[in-house]
This record gives structure tokens, sequence and C-alpha cells, in this order.
């Protein structure tokens, strides 16, 4: 198959929905009192919630990037991810 430009930035435009949606659900989060508000807590909190974000952001992009893994879409999307010679 030849090479089609405008594949080369499904993988980004996919990693700016994933980042929203991310966004979104850590504010989805915080309104049903699933993350404490920021303001009053120490400073140990606040480190532990930032990496427990920092902990499911990771499970976030593997099972992402494990879906971009499956047949049909490391055929027809993922592969050119795969194909880049950019650093």
């Amino acid at each position: 198959m030849a090479y089609r430009q405008p594949l080369d930035r499904i993988d980004e435009q996919a990693g700016v929905a994933l980042g929203g949606a991310q966004a979104l659900a850590v504010q989805a989060f915080a309104a049903r009192g699933l993350l404490p508000p920021a303001d009053g807590l120490g400073p140990l909190a606040i480190f532990g919630v930032f990496i427990g974000l920092l902990a499911l952001n990771d499970l976030w992009f593997y099972g992402a990037h494990r879906l971009l893994h499956t047949p049909f879409l490391f055929r027809h999307v993922h592969a050119v991810h795969h194909r880049s010679v950019d650093v």
C-alpha cells in the first residue's frame, strides 16, 4: 500500500482526542467527588493526587495504545506511526 499523506497525522489527532477525553474524565471525577478539591489539601495530599493521576495517565495511554495494536486498527490507522522515520 502506498503511503498516504493524510494518514501521517491520524496518531497525532487521536492523541489530541484521547487527551481531551482524559481531561473530561478528570473533570467528571472531580465533579462527582471522586477527586478531592485542591484547596485545603496539604502538600503531601496534593503530591499523592499528582502521583495517582500520573498512574491513571499511564494506564489510559497503555490501554489506548494496546487498542491501536488490534489487527484492524493497526493495519488501517496505527501502522503509519511504526513506519515513521522522524525522531
